[in-house]
């Protein structure tokens, strides 16, 4: 049928619809489907499965049907390969539970080592923005104990990286990225470059290292703007401009972050959230977060993405600044117990003890942020907790949090804490 022309096709369809196994280009019903399967052969279904697949590659297709038909034809590794680049194309939608399916299903059907692998590192890729970053994690161990492939090494040690930031382990994530930006260099790859110095900068930052952040961002920020990808440009572009308001260089973070903000809608949700979650913290230094609080509210029912509660973090400082405290407390709440960011629980401990001061929940949320402590690596975390064991801890939390104080440096301090740090420093 596929190699007919459809007018020599009529008279043999308008003989199935008399007899009611088709209806228009359909079977009738799925049992008629399944009877006329099961009356073929698996090798004549095989053949059948693999001239469809190759007039579906033809006509241009969707890469996901190509694959599938790839499959049931026997053929795995041609399968593995378009079930890849339907994962791509689902990636830059932000669609990441379909990119992870697909991934799945291209690493199990793929023959080749080598393919399986490069399916694998995609899938730990994809698994960190929902959330599952003990699976992202030993998923891209697992590629890089199994191959020497300096382009498989270089795209896993990309994403422990990105896993190492999120859990706070700044160390792991350094010595991640030097080693992938080594392998990027030699293959000649500057988008892979670039983008591991966006990780050095986003370490740098995380650290109070505010100058050395923007100085790297500032340089790959010409590069991105002539990229094709519009959601790799909307991080470059938020990541800069928070580093600006850090610093309180906010006239030069305003334009950035509200271009990142007007250009989101094209693109996935997680990166939508991050640009929502950016121009709100803009708007918080200048003083104006109700602007934009109903698009940060509603950014929240995009999808359950760890960049959710960067988000959540921020509208609870929001709701605080507006002196409304029952918000600030419902987003508090939310994070303390499920962010995977110890300095995201952290804050959030600490904050809750703040505002539930006094009663028995309050000490208990001071503990809970006090044993996170050693987790919490961000300045902001740090003094966040320091700030309510002075207010609200017992004599022994106090002392602690005073030796605290004198060990933080506040030049790494954001712009929204200096004045807290100064009454702190000099009630």
């Amino acid at each position: 049928m596929l190699e007919r022309p459809p007018l020599e096709l009529a008279a043999a369809h308008a003989e199935l619809e008399a007899a009611q196994v088709l209806r228009g280009s359909a079977f009738t019903h799925d049992l008629v489907h399944e009877a006329v399967l099961a009356g073929t052969p698996p090798a004549v279904r095989q053949v059948l499965h693999g001239r469809t697949a190759q007039h579906l590659e033809a006509a241009g297709a969707n890469p996901a049907l190509v694959g599938q038909h790839w499959l049931e034809a026997g053929e795995g590794d041609k399968a593995a390969r378009w079930l890849i680049q339907a994962a791509f194309e689902a990636s830059a939608l932000g669609l990441y539970k379909e990119v992870i399916e697909l991934l799945e299903r291209a690493s199990a059907a793929a023959g080749s080592p080598a393919l399986r692998l490069e399916a694998r590192v995609h899938l730990a890729d994809a698994l960190g923005p929902v959330g599952r970053v003990e699976e992202s994690v030993r998923t891209a161990r697992e590629v890089l104990a199994q191959t020497s492939d300096p382009r498989l090494r270089q795209r896993a040690l990309s994403v422990l990286q990105n896993m190492y930031h999120g859990l706070g382990d700044y160390e792991a994530a350094s010595a991640a990225i030097a080693e992938a930006l080594e392998l990027a260099l030699e293959l000649g790859e500057e988008d892979r470059a670039a983008a591991m110095r966006f990780a050095q900068a986003r370490i740098a930052r995380s650290a109070g290292r505010y100058a050395e952040a923007a100085g790297l961002l500032e340089s790959i920020l010409p590069f991105y703007r002539q990229a094709p990808s519009r959601a790799d440009l909307i991080q470059v572009l938020t990541l800069l401009g928070n580093t600006y308001n850090l610093v309180g260089r906010h006239a030069e973070a305003e334009p950035l972050l509200h271009e990142a903000f007007v250009i989101r809608e094209p693109v996935g949700p997680a990166v939508q959230i991050l640009a929502v979650s950016s121009w709100l913290y803009c708007l918080l230094c200048l003083g104006r977060p109700q602007e934009v609080l109903p698009e940060a509210e509603a950014a929240l029912t995009l999808g359950d993405y760890a960049i959710a509660d960067h988000l959540r973090n921020n509208l609870s400082l929001a709701y605080l600044h507006l002196g409304r405290p029952a918000e600030a407390r419902a987003h508090c709440q939310v994070l303390a117990e499920k962010a995977f960011d110890p300095n995201y629980r952290c804050m959030a401990w600490a904050r809750l003890a703040a505002l539930r001061a006094g009663s028995p929940e309050g000490e208990a949320a001071l503990e809970h942020a006090l044993r996170l402590h050693p987790e919490a690596k961000t300045p902001a975390a740090r003094f966040t907790l320091i700030q309510a064991a002075l207010a609200h801890g017992s004599p022994e939390q106090q002392a602690w949090a005073q030796q605290e104080l004198q060990t933080l440096d506040p030049t790494t301090l954001p712009w929204l804490l200096q004045p807290d740090y100064q009454r702190l420093k000099h009630p």
